[in-house]
């Protein structure tokens, strides 16, 4: 009797140990969004938080914000650079966000990529000074 006691208590150890172990997954089952994708929902959440968007205009502009990080992938996977291989798709997201935004929301978002280019020009005039 302590034999079978003894063995079923090894079996119930060794089998609780087995099923504690998870299996591995893979970053592809983890998440399917790209990184592209991830920076279109960040900067559409960026400009809902600073614009205060409404539900359906956040919508759009996420889906203008993905088109964008598409059309810029396939500039890059082809080997385009440079802002003159960009500027259409940076024209059609101006023309987009003018047919969803206000008027005033368009002037706010104006302002504050305005601010933004003059912090990112002051940046790297430090840095390059520093050198």
């Amino acid at each position: 009797m302590k034999k079978v006691i003894i063995v079923f208590a090894i079996i119930a150890i060794s089998s609780s140990s087995a099923f504690s172990q998870t299996t591995a997954t893979t970053p592809a089952t983890i998440t399917t969004t790209t990184s592209s994708d991830d920076r279109a929902v960040s900067s559409a959440k960026k400009i809902q938080q600073e614009l205060g968007l409404t539900d359906d205009q956040y919508n759009k502009i996420l889906a203008v914000n993905i088109e964008c990080a598409k059309r810029r992938d396939a500039l890059k996977a082809s080997g385009q650079t440079g802002r003159e291989a960009f500027k259409p798709i940076m024209d059609y997201r101006e023309q987009q966000y003018a047919t969803i935004l206000t008027t005033d929301q368009a002037a706010k978002l104006k302002d504050i990529e305005a601010q933004e280019r003059e912090q990112r020009k002051a940046s790297h005039g430090q840095s390059s000074s520093g050198e």
